[in-house]
């Protein structure tokens, strides 16, 4: 429930009709919003307090007020467009602050939504408001949804945080507001596979690979991967299907354990797999 001040209106005007009745104020609520004041008296010049209370409401209020003679023809009216309430209070909430890294090259646009809702004082969602949320250096200027909601989809390539600032300017119904809040950014967790590899001891070639996928299982390119085997290190750089691979220089008959790592970057979670290499 909203309370306002006594509101005081001075009304004066030449009234020539006579006016018999007792003072008596009427108060009549309507379905349509609307309000009656009807006062009956003999003065000429008065002046009408009153209180409202008013549950969620707010803006401007057309006062009419009406002195209708009832010994004499014709009536008398003004409308007085001074009446103004508080502009209800506004909040805003966040929904998504933190997401996961997205490599738009690899997986395209699949990043998940920030949620930004706006409610009035009394938790009522408020559609149709314009909005702006800046995020990244970038501004979104946006629309509430008939659930008071405005989204921005979250394609952050680097992991970190992020600051959110979210405008409401207000119109003549709500107030302001200005919030802000911090958007978590975690590294993706990519998917590193090898798998066992036999050679014959006297082979000239033998390859180890490993391939490299997003959370998507789309082909990551052009990451780095380490290979280690028996206290040797290789490196390669996965191609175009993700695919790393590398040469390595061993004879001796054996089984071997070797590792695939990536050592992570702003985008991607550090990652290790490790299989067999046997020599026959």
């Amino acid at each position: 429930m909203s309370y306002f001040p006594p509101l005081g209106i001075l009304f004066h005007h030449d009234i020539r009709m006579p006016m018999y009745m007792h003072h008596n104020l009427h108060f009549q609520p309507l379905k349509c919003q609307a309000l009656f004041f009807i006062l009956n008296t003999s003065l000429r010049n008065f002046l009408l307090k009153f209180t409202l209370s008013l549950k969620e409401y707010s803006g401007k209020l057309n006062f009419s007020l009406v002195v209708d003679g009832e010994h004499d023809s014709g009536y008398l009216s003004e409308v007085i467009d001074m009446i103004y309430f508080k502009q209800l209070d506004v909040s805003i909430g966040f929904d998504g602050l933190k997401v996961t890294t997205v490599n738009t090259a690899v997986d395209g646009k699949i990043g998940k939504n920030l949620i930004v809702t706006l409610k009035d004082q009394f938790g009522k969602a408020l559609n149709n408001k314009s909005v702006q949320i800046t995020l990244d250096n970038k501004v979104y200027d946006l629309t509430t949804d008939e659930n008071g909601t405005a989204k921005v989809q979250l394609n952050i390539a680097n992991a970190g945080s992020y600051s959110v600032a979210v405008t409401f300017l207000g119109d003549n119904s709500c107030a302001g507001k200005f919030e802000t809040a911090k958007v978590t950014v975690i590294k993706q967790t990519a998917k590193l596979t090898t798998a066992k590899k036999t050679y014959k001891a006297k082979a000239k070639t033998k390859k180890l690979t490993a391939t490299f996928k997003s959370a998507k299982g789309k082909a990551i390119k052009n990451k780095k991967i380490t290979f280690k085997v028996k206290r040797k290190t290789y490196t390669a750089k996965t191609n175009a299907k993700g695919v790393a691979t590398v040469k390595v220089k061993l004879t001796k008959k054996g089984k071997y354990t070797f590792t695939a790592k990536f050592a992570g970057d702003n985008t991607y979670k550090a990652v290790t797999k490790s299989a067999k290499l046997i020599l026959k």
